[in-house]
């Protein structure tokens, strides 16, 4: 039990200790792209900031519904990257108001280099699961 930490940002008895630094990032798109992709979506959206090879580098996020980013095939948002977890975070949006919410124990979700447990996200909010960074713009 020497892992158990008593009282930390991110809640509980039972959550590990949080890391004194975040992993090294990967490096970003320009801001061009990101302008681009948020240029094709009619509300809310992420967009995935890190330079690397996918097929979907955006999830348009309309008002209401329930959103899942991770490494699986099920997820809303797939990223394959081995420090993303199956179901890393949660969107959820419900009458315009936006919340992510932390899946991945162990690896853990961080908005604007804050590790979180659920957070409401606001424009321009940056999201990290292990070395991959969205921005969530409205």
């Amino acid at each position: 039990m020497s892992d158990v930490v008593e009282d930390n940002n991110i809640g509980g008895a039972w959550t590990l200790p949080v890391s004194p630094k975040p992993p090294e990032v990967l490096p970003r798109i320009a801001d061009a792209e990101v302008a681009r992709l948020k240029g094709a979506t009619g509300g809310a959206a992420i967009v995935l900031l890190s330079d690397m090879p996918v097929d979907n580098k955006l999830l348009d996020m309309p008002s209401d519904g329930s959103y899942v980013v991770g490494s699986a095939a099920t997820t809303d948002l797939i990223i394959n990257h081995e420090s993303v977890g199956a179901e890393h975070f949660e969107l959820v949006a419900n009458e315009g108001q936006y919340k992510v919410t932390n899946l991945a124990l162990l690896q853990g979700t961080w908005v604007n280099e804050k590790r979180i447990r659920s957070q409401k996200l606001v424009n321009k909010d940056i999201i990290r699961s292990g070395c991959v960074e969205f921005v969530f713009l409205t």
